[in-house]
């Protein structure tokens, strides 16, 4: 079964964005051991919107995680009120033209590495800035790309979370070579008795 026909069916989609959730996360969880606390798990709203997880891996290195949706609208460059319209136009490619142009939903994977830097300092916590490289699988008629993640989030001193922002410029090779981006804000809880561990990674 193809990624395009699991999205085709409700029940398919589900399960193949549990057993995805379980790859993007489990070697995040699973390295939680090397320094309890670093792991944090959350939800993002934005493109994607769905969930969320980050390793700390040092002071000024971390891997993240997302798994969600991703609502888009109608391709207007591939649209047209008539044929004379549409410089795309093709009678041979009624259905493909017919998908540019309705709204959907498509599923959003990817995962980055990233580097930290701290130029400002702030009295009650830490507000590191990232750069960072990954990739990024949308499905259906699926498409990978390299993200280049770039974002700010706040750590409070006193509580176990991060607050991040993020927009990942994002470049197509598969299956055609193209532009696009990714963009969100979202939340993050740290867990175990070291939950403070990255806001306490300091210059």
């Amino acid at each position: 079964m193809t990624l395009s026909s699991i999205a085709k069916h409700p029940f398919s989609v589900y399960r193949f964005s549990a057993v995805m959730s379980i790859l993007v996360l489990l070697p995040l969880a699973g390295a939680r051991g090397a320094q309890t606390g670093t792991l944090g798990l959350g939800v993002v709203l934005g493109a994607p919107i769905g969930f969320d997880a980050k390793y700390w891996l040092s002071e000024k290195s971390a891997i993240d995680g997302a798994i969600g949706w991703r609502f888009e609208t109608p391709n207007s460059h591939f649209c047209g009120d008539d044929d004379n319209e549409n410089p795309h136009f093709d009678m041979d490619n009624d259905e493909d033209e017919d998908e540019d142009c309705h709204s959907r939903t498509r599923l959003d994977i990817h995962s980055d590495y990233l580097w930290h830097f701290d130029p400002v300092a702030v009295p009650r916590g830490r507000l590191p800035f990232n750069i960072g490289l990954g990739l990024r699988i949308l499905t259906p008629d699926t498409e990978a790309g390299i993200r280049i993640p770039l974002g700010v989030s706040y750590l409070p001193e006193s509580l176990p979370i991060d607050i991040f922002v993020d927009l990942a410029p994002i470049i197509t090779f598969a299956p055609y070579g193209g532009a696009d981006f990714d963009g969100g804000i979202g939340v993050r809880y740290y867990f175990g008795p070291g939950a403070n561990a990255p806001m306490n990674h300091r210059r």
